[in-house]
Formats: C-alpha cells, structure tokens, sequence
C-alpha cells in the first residue's frame, strides 16, 4: 500500500530540517594586518591594496571595486585616504571580491570585536 501524502509529508519535513527553506548566505572571509601601499585608479574605478599579515610578513595584493566600503576609525574614507601603517581589516566574498575595508590609524584602546563582527555578509 503506497501512501503518497506520508511520502509528501516526510519530504517537506525533511526540507525543514535541513533549512531547503532558507536562502543560502554568502561566504565572508577577512584578513587582518597592515597597510604597505595603496593604489588609486582613475576615473572612479577603484584601486589596488597590498597588506601585510599582523606579523608583517606574507604580503597580498588585492583588487578594489569603486563601490567598497572604506571604513576609517569608524568614519566613512575614500580608498586613497588609507596610509602605509594602519591596521585593516578586509572583507571578500568566495570570489575573492573585496566586499568591505576596516582601519584603524594610531592608538587605540581596546579591541577591534564589534568591527570583525559587523562586517556584513554581502
């Protein structure tokens, strides 16, 4: 005896349990460190990023849209505006698309908790 609205049911159950219901997040993944050098492109099409992990040694160089949020001592920055020296914190997306820019310039108290967990995830 087959029973299609039970097999229904414990598909759509099923569903529910493993989430089939929400939509998928985007993947965010941040590296901390330092600034070495900023490049800025013309014509508003973004510029290029090279920092230093927190020990100063591995090097990345990154791509950044023109549409990046660049965030200094939590005030709204152009990408230019960040200096050789100053601590960031990067966000991108699994197509390794800077997404958002945190930094910090000069001593601060603290630490930088809420920055790492407001970065949004889009």
């Amino acid at each position: 005896m087959d029973r299609p609205a039970s097999k229904f049911a414990c598909v759509v159950l099923s569903m529910a349990l493993l989430g089939a219901d929400s939509p998928p997040r985007p993947f965010v993944q941040t590296h901390e460190g330092k600034v070495v050098s900023v490049l800025v492109f013309t014509q508003g099409r973004g510029g290029r990023l090279v920092m230093a992990e927190k020990n100063g040694k591995n090097r990345k160089m990154m791509g950044v849209p023109a549409p990046v949020t660049v965030m200094l001592n939590r005030n709204p920055v152009t990408l230019g505006e960040l200096k050789n020296g100053d601590r960031v914190l990067v966000a991108f997306d699994k197509y390794d698309v800077v997404t958002e820019i945190r930094a910090w310039r000069g001593t601060t108290t603290g630490s930088h908790t809420e920055y790492v967990a407001s970065i949004r995830p889009w």
